[in-house]
């Protein structure tokens, strides 16, 4: 059940599926998840790297509210002893109760189920390289975690070809589709704010990054004339972020947005972020977008 420090238009609702994925590793790979340290006895972080939501008009995380039910099912594969990648099914409970069919990579990418919202995660142990900073941080497998019982990813359901596309082109559209370009350049800037972005460990946390994008593409949604109650209700068919580094605790960072609308459907949208740190000049996500607009909201841009 859904308790008020899980749900909201912000980062609370990612927060707790990033609770789930963590609780997952621990339970399936025998680690003390929030205690791991690495073979020089430095701590060990299960970070995320890649992250792809899948929603429907019938479940979206920004539609979830206190005291919903929800069934949750996960299932964590064997992606190496560095990397864990975990996939959630989330439904609304039903009369019928939980659910005892595992979730599957086949069901996720060949049969989705429509009332369903699917989540699937690939996180990255890492350990900072110097101890008081978030830059540079390094792969680092936790001492004595077990991943071979796990079922193997199938190389068709590998992400790796999908994230490794999107750091090298800075998207993860591809704008030769049947699209129109209506922004190519929006830019807002951002300092991270220590007293809100940080995590306990002192690193930005990964969902925080996901309201500065929200709050980005906000400014954009509203300089097209939209107003906000439709932002709030717009649908997020499909979501994929890919986090290529951390952030300082004073880092200055540059959103660039994108637009791109379906010639033969304008209610449907594309939007691309690619969030830059100005000091250190490196690219931190790179994340996309689609979805579908309310109708009157395309109707004022």
């Amino acid at each position: 059940m859904l308790t008020p420090s899980m749900c909201g238009h912000n980062c609370l609702f990612l927060a707790q599926i990033a609770d789930w994925t963590w609780q997952t590793v621990s339970t399936t790979c025998g680690t003390a998840i929030y205690r791991e340290t690495n073979d020089q006895g430095l701590p060990a972080y299960l970070s995320f790297y890649y992250l792809r939501t899948c929603g429907s008009a019938s479940i979206q995380s920004r539609q979830l509210t206190f005291g919903d039910e929800l069934d949750v099912v996960t299932t964590a594969f064997n992606f190496g002893t560095e990397s864990m990648l975990t996939l959630h099914r989330i439904t609304r409970l039903g009369d019928a109760g939980p659910s005892v069919e595992p979730v599957t990579l086949d069901e996720f990418h060949e049969h989705r189920r429509p009332n369903c919202l699917y989540v699937e995660a690939l996180n990255r142990w890492v350990t900072r390289s110097r101890p008081t900073s978030n830059d540079a941080l390094v792969r680092s497998s936790p001492s004595g975690i077990v991943t071979a019982h796990l079922p193997a990813v199938p190389d068709r359901y590998s992400p790796r070809g999908t994230y490794d596309r999107a750091r090298r082109l800075g998207t993860f559209h591809n704008p030769e589709e049947a699209y129109e370009t209506i922004v190519d350049d929006f830019t807002v800037d951002y300092t991270i704010d220590a007293a809100r972005d940080l995590n306990g460990v002192g690193l930005v946390f990964f969902a925080a990054f996901a309201v500065i994008v929200d709050s980005a593409l906000l400014k954009l949604w509203t300089r097209l004339g939209r107003d906000v109650t439709s932002f709030m209700t717009r649908i997020v068919r499909d979501q994929r972020i890919c986090y290529t580094a951390n952030a300082e605790n004073d880092s200055r960072l540059r959103l660039t947005l994108c637009l791109w609308r379906r010639r033969n459907e304008p209610r449907d949208e594309v939007f691309n972020v690619l969030v830059h740190d100005i000091d250190r000049d490196c690219r931190v996500l790179v994340t996309t977008l689609w979805m579908q607009s309310p109708e009157e909201s395309h109707r004022a841009s």
